[in-house]
């Protein structure tokens, strides 16, 4: 048992938390005019994975489990999915 949870502890230690990704760095003013359209170009970057994952829960709403249950995939790809999505994003709003 004390080993399984260690092995847990150091696989955990791999991966960012799903909510280090601070959402509101990615915020766009609603009257900026490209903003639809550098919102697709970033849409586009992304592994359709990401993006469905991303879609799905940011943009319609659903909830992981929803999200899981409609695509079949399991609740924990859902969270990694939009974690990466977000950091991708984060990444090519820094890059400008």
């Amino acid at each position: 048992m004390v080993a399984r949870l260690r092995r847990l502890g150091r696989r955990e230690a791999l991966h960012d938390a799903y909510d280090d990704v601070d959402e509101s760095a990615l915020a766009i003013e609603v009257g900026e005019p490209h903003a639809a359209r550098d919102l697709t170009q970033l849409m586009q970057s992304l592994p359709d994975a990401q993006r469905q994952a991303l879609v799905l829960t940011k943009l319609e709403g659903l909830s992981v489990a929803e999200a899981s249950e409609q695509t079949g995939v399991s609740e924990a790809a859902i969270k990694v999915q939009v974690h990466r999505a977000l950091k991708r994003f984060a990444e090519l709003v820094r890059k400008g």
